[in-house]
């Protein structure tokens, strides 16, 4: 009988230190959100320490970009050879046309070890309706 109660107690003190870790974890990923709305880059801009990545093709930010943001097309041949020559420590804030190649984008970086990288859900159409 005691042995079945020292085994219970393990088992509740075990499931205990999961849920406590699964909760612990989700709210990280909550506060360390990798994207942020179109209106927010609007309205806030990002800090000096961020660096801007438009991702769309050549013809796309021929209409207009984001003032000094990179530009690295995500269809072209050397999009993934030209992300891994950043420094993979600094801040990025990746766009594109409505924020699906971005979010591809932002995939492939924090997967290559990209510490701080977001993607601007809604991309260059919402961020020019909040500029409006």
């Amino acid at each position: 009988m005691n042995r079945f109660i020292m085994i219970l107690a393990a088992l509740i003190a075990f499931g205990c230190n999961t849920n406590t870790k699964e909760a612990t974890k989700s709210n990280v990923t909550d506060s360390n959100s990798i994207e942020m709305t179109a209106t927010d880059l609007a309205k806030n801009g990002v800090g000096n320490d961020v660096i801007l990545i438009d991702v769309r093709t050549p013809e796309e930010i021929a209409e207009g970009k984001i003032k000094n943001a990179l530009e690295i097309d995500y269809v072209a041949n050397d999009f993934q050879s030209k992300i891994l020559e950043l420094d993979k420590t600094k801040n990025y804030v990746v766009y594109c046309r409505s924020g699906g190649r971005s979010g591809k984008a932002v995939e492939f970086m924090l997967s290559e070890g990209f510490e701080s990288v977001k993607n601007v859900t809604g991309g260059m159409m919402e961020y020019e309706e909040a500029l409006k």
